[in-house]
């Protein structure tokens, strides 16, 4: 408990025990000057006469409670003895002082009346009150008050003031060593911790896992550990302080790894580029590495300059290869660490940048070889490699391209018939991805003897099928021929190029595929013979035709069937789902009796005779008149006896005669007619038994209907219907 310092105007409680009200820096307040006009909303009501009063004083609880208020006070005598004290706007408190205690001199008053055992004990919830004095009687006295939270104590015989409070400050405390995450090991792992409190920490204690391992009673607190006698693996580990009220707190808790066993240092390999590999750009160096504890990291290096680590697996880096010297070899090798820095360095491998494409392709001309002669049809074959890519190859004869391609190797067969004898230059070009070029020459001697042309192919034929055209010949009689060539295009394209398939045939057949059905084509053959004469061609004319469709369509489904009358019969169906549907076939009892349109969904028959059953069919067909599988429904006419007619007569509210439109549903079926323009009259015929509701419309007139039963055998008068004018 400790004393509070004050003012006029202000209070302030210290620890929530004791509240001090000075008033006028310790002089007194003698409660017998000029009476003051006061509020009604106040706590205490208002009393006459009075003897003044002191305002503006404030008073603050920390703690909810009960407190015990205290006036230091005097009174002339046992009559004029008393004050109020309003706390707030709940609180009227009359404090009284007994003649045995009260004089001229200054004491300590807590009673509520004359007795001495009648304290003023206040419940106070946290917050600040207002204070107002107010006197009563003349000439009492008052120059402190006191709010005690320790009813016991009484400020005549105990300095209340002064009391010092109980300690509720719990002390601090955090680890210092080991670290979090930190691996230990050996028999003297120093734990230690740093611990505050605001009066004193009395000892700290270590736990290991939840397990009191020691308890330091002085600073510095620390504890040498025997990590040899704990598992290998994590461990937890936090410390406990204590101060002189027992009051106590945890620090936060480490997470340390025991690693006592030999750690064998870490393996490592290089998984990617491979060795003796050429790279450029961007390029991933990925290597592979274990530990048996735990791989911390791998760094990689290029030419003994570290470029990257990876702290997971798999292990990786990205290197950017235009950072070193283009055109020239080099190493790559990776750095493993474990958790306790053992590391091992992998074995080099060597790469070679070559970012910059400079360097040509080769290329090689298999036959002819330089300075052969050749005739007729000379075979050229060359190839072409590089250490990227090719793009293009191409053979020119006499600086003349003949055949450009994308792959190698590259193959063209050279017609010297039409070739003057003499010397000719073979040259194959190889270009690369990054536009080098290279070229290799043969220089030949065309020597041509042999300048007649074979004879035409004969029996030369053309069948057309499904996108294709099947082309076949009767094979020449000559000894020399050496091949055949055939080409195409289409009647209608005259003046177009032709299309040469194929320029090298043996045999005196060919399939022309890719073509369009319902088109014609010219095909022609011709024979080349072993010294390049070309006969003239042989010509055939065929056009490619898709196959007839023979899939039926899908049979329609939700067939069903209504009897309207006696004598009529309507079906309703869902369409077929196939799309080439044009129509429907309609039978009854097996026999075809119409067809209809397949944007039509049901079918209304008359003129059938009462009392009968009959089973309609009903089959979907397409636009190449095939026929789905068919679907059938059975139904009834009801018996004349079971049907009968209604008429009835359509009339305006001013009994005009009137022709409309008349309609009622038997079941879902929807039956109209019209009345007769001279009569009003209408009729329905042989409607099975039941009651109807009959209506009718007009242009102009309010719709408007009546009830009627069928009666079988009979015709039924219905009542007039009478449409009303709009």
């Amino acid at each position: 408990m400790t004393a509070v310092s004050g003012s006029k105007n202000k209070i302030v409680i210290n620890n929530n025990f004791i509240i001090l009200i000075t008033f006028l820096m310790l002089f007194l307040i003698t409660l017998s000057f000029v009476i003051k006009s006061r509020s009604v909303d106040a706590a205490c009501a208002p009393i006459t006469p009075t003897y003044g009063e002191v305002t503006g004083l404030k008073v603050t609880i920390a703690t909810s409670g009960t407190y015990r208020v205290w006036s230091r006070m005097s009174a002339p005598d046992k009559d004029n003895n008393s004050y109020y004290l309003e706390i707030g706007s709940n609180v009227c408190a009359k404090v009284i002082g007994d003649n045995s205690e009260l004089g001229q001199t200054l004491k300590w008053i807590s009673y509520t009346n004359n007795t001495t055992n009648s304290y003023l004990d206040v419940a106070l919830a946290a917050g600040t009150y207002d204070l107002k004095i107010i006197g009563r009687e003349p000439g009492v006295k008052l120059d402190r008050i006191l709010f005690l939270s320790d009813l016991t104590c009484n400020p005549n015989n105990t300095d209340c003031e002064n009391v010092t409070p109980p300690d509720t400050t719990p002390p601090s405390i955090s680890l210092s060593t080991p670290t979090n995450g930190q691996t230990v090991q050996g028999s003297t792992v120093n734990i230690s911790a740093s611990a505050q409190d605001n009066i004193g920490v009395t000892k700290v204690e270590f736990f290991l896992d939840n397990i009191l391992l020691n308890t330091d009673n002085s600073a510095p607190y620390s504890y040498a550990w025997n990590s040899t006698l704990s598992a290998e693996g994590n461990h937890t580990i936090y410390a406990k302080a204590y101060d002189g009220a027992s009051l106590s707190t945890n620090s936060a808790s480490v997470t340390v790894n025991v690693a006592n066993k030999p750690d064998a240092k870490p393996s490592v390999s290089i998984t990617s580029p491979q060795s003796n590999s050429t790279v450029k750009g961007l390029v991933q160096i990925q290597a592979n590495a274990t530990d048996d504890v735990g791989v911390n990291k791998v760094e990689f290096y290029v030419d003994g300059s570290l470029v990257g680590s990876g702290t997971s697996p798999p292990y990786t880096y990205n290197w950017l290869s235009t950072s070193a010297s283009e055109d020239q070899n080099h190493t790559i090798t990776a750095k493993a660490f474990d958790s306790i820095q053992q590391t091992t360095t992998s074995s080099p491998i060597n790469v070679r940048v070559d970012n910059i494409d400079n360097i040509k392709p080769t290329v090689t001309i298999l036959s002819p070889l330089d300075g052969v002669s050749v005739n007729g049809v000379v075979n050229i074959n060359a190839q072409a490699s590089d250490n990227e890519s090719i793009a293009s190859l191409r053979i020119l004869i006499d600086g003349v391209q003949k055949l450009s391609q994308l792959t190698s190797p590259i193959t063209y067969n050279w017609i010297t018939s039409d070739i003057d004898n003499g010397s000719h230059i073979i040259r194959v070009e190889a270009t690369d991805g990054a536009g080098n070029i290279e070229s290799a020459i043969s220089n030949i001697v065309v020597q041509n003897a042999d300048t007649t042309p074979p004879n035409v192919p004969t029996g030369a034929i053309a069948l057309g099928a499904d996108g294709v055209i099947d082309f076949r010949w009767n094979a020449n009689s000559e000894p020399d021929i050496s091949h055949y060539s055939v080409r195409i295009k289409k009647v209608s394209d005259s003046d177009a190029a032709w299309v040469w398939p194929a320029t090298n045939l043996t045999t005196t057949q060919y399939r022309f595929t890719g073509l369009t059905n319902g088109v014609a084509y010219n095909v022609e053959v011709r024979a080349i013979d072993l010294s390049g004469n070309r006969s003239d061609y042989a010509s055939a004319k065929a056009t490619p035709t898709a196959p007839p469709d023979t899939t039926p369509p899908l049979a329609p489904t939700g067939l069903t069937a209504s009897a309207v009358s006696a004598t009529q019969v309507n079906i309703f169906w869902n369409a077929s789902t196939s799309s080439d549907t044009v129509a429907y076939n309609i039978y009854r009892n097996g026999s075809f009796i119409s067809k209809v349109s397949s944007t039509t969904l049901s079918f209304g028959q008359t003129g059938l005779t009462p009392n009968t059953t009959y089973v309609y069919s009903l089959e979907a067909v397409d636009s190449s008149e095939n026929k789905s599988s068919q679907t059938s429904v059975t139904v009834s006419t009801p018996s004349l006896s079971n049907s009968g007619h209604i008429t009835g007569r359509l009339k305006g509210d001013d009994s005009k005669i009137l022709d409309g439109y008349i309609f009622t549903y038997n079941g879902k079926n929807k039956i109209s007619t019209r009345s007769e323009e001279n009569t009003g009259l209408y009729y329905f015929f042989d409607l099975p038994v039941a009651r109807y509701t009959i209506t009718a419309n007009r242009r102009g007139y309010i719709r408007n209907s009546v009830d009627v039963n069928v009666i079988g055998g009979q015709t039924v008068v219905a009542s007039d219907i009478i449409l009303r004018k709009r």
